[in-house]
């Protein structure tokens, strides 16, 4: 998730099949365990690649709990093992992992991405937000270029968000530029 969030998805893909891998070689050749860590990082790479609020890590969070809960109970199907108490602790479990892969991923992805100099989108809206300084100062000095800003930035953004791009980029990119 982390490597999606602050990087890229193809590069969060390829090092979630590398992660599956592993975990599959280190358990014995598991194919379930392979499977079980390959999909919950799958599925939380995608669940949070094209992140725009906070909540989306706890979008991911469900996201790979339901992942890895299908991934259990196919397997328990399959083996014809039907043991309750069992189960209940694999979903439990599954419920862990996605509650605390979505944590770890918030936490790393608050300190890391500023201690390495990458602009996160909780950056981004900080220097959205219309009470920023520069903002008030520019509304009070020349409310004519403040408001011909916003304008540009809401035109910028719409059309990033036609063509796929990041919108909030685009905005605070249009803001600063037309500012500056």
């Amino acid at each position: 998730m982390l490597l999606a969030v602050l990087l890229n998805l193809d590069l969060a893909i390829l090092a979630s099949a590398v992660l599956g891998l592993l975990v599959g070689l280190s358990s014995g050749g598991s194919l379930e365990l392979l499977v079980y860590a390959l999909v919950g990082c799958l599925i939380g790479s995608l669940a949070i690649s094209r992140i725009d609020q906070l909540n989306a890590f706890v979008a991911a969070a469900g996201y790979v709990t339901l992942g890895n809960a299908a991934i259990v109970l196919a397997f328990q199907l399959i083996n014809g093992m039907y043991d309750t108490v069992g189960l209940v602790q694999l979903l439990l479990a599954a419920l862990a992992n996605g509650i605390l892969s979505a944590s770890l991923a918030f936490v790393a992805f608050l300190v890391i991405g500023p201690a390495f100099g990458i602009t996160t989108f909780v950056q981004l809206l900080e220097l959205a937000r219309p009470t920023h300084p520069l903002f008030r100062q520019l509304l009070l000095e020349a409310p004519g270029t403040y408001h011909h800003s916003i304008v540009v930035s809401n035109m910028a953004e719409r059309a990033a968000q036609a063509v796929g791009a990041d919108a909030l980029l685009v905005r605070v990119g249009s803001y600063y530029h037309d500012i500056g």
